[in-house]
Order: C-alpha cells, then sequence, then structure tokens
C-alpha cells in the first residue's frame, strides 16, 4: 500500500464516504477505471442525498464516455429525492461540471 492509499484509509476511518472518494480519485489517476466507478459508486451509495457524490460519479462516467449512464445517473438520483429543489440543484450543478 502506497502513501495515498494509507491517508485514504485514514481518512475513511474519520469518514467513510470521503474515503471512498479519495479512493476514487487514486485509482482514476492510476487508470484504473473498474476501481474507480466502484468506490464513486459506493460514496454516492453511501451519501445519496449528497449532489457532490452523484455529480462525481456522473462527470466520472462522462468523461469515460458513458454519456447515458452519466445521465442515468443524476436522473436517478433527481427522481429518488422528496424535495424538487434538490433535484434542480443536481441538474443544474450536473450541467455545469459535465458538460464544461
Amino acid at each position: 500500500m502506497d502513501k495515498a492509499e494509507n491517508v485514504a484509509a485514514r481518512i475513511r476511518r474519520q469518514n467513510e464516504v470521503e474515503g471512498h472518494h479519495v479512493l476514487a480519485r487514486i485509482a482514476e489517476n492510476g487508470r484504473d477505471v473498474e476501481i474507480a466507478e466502484r468506490e464513486y459508486r459506493t460514496a454516492m451509495q453511501l451519501a445519496p442525498r449528497d449532489s457532490g457524490r452523484v455529480i462525481d460519479l456522473a462527470a466520472f462516467l462522462a468523461t469515460q464516455g458513458h454519456y447515458q449512464g452519466s445521465e442515468n445517473t443524476v436522473c436517478e438520483s433527481v427522481t429518488g429525492c422528496e424535495s424538487g429543489s434538490f433535484g434542480l440543484f443536481c441538474i443544474r450543478r450536473a450541467s455545469r461540471c459535465i458538460f464544461k
């Protein structure tokens, strides 16, 4: 385990969601797209109302050319929300982050 993974493990002990996000970033930088996607999905599943985690996964999928999966990620998170304002916020933020 290298230094970055050790840091991610320490972060994960404090904040599981953030730990998975850090592991996803490490995997993405290492070009391990399967692990990166798995970690982004895990972070989003642990914090489904955190728009940042939804956008992280959607943006990652878009960079991999999975545009439909990216759109579905945002749409599914919005559909599962009780609050319309959260859904609108997600869509607005996603459009800025993914389709720059």
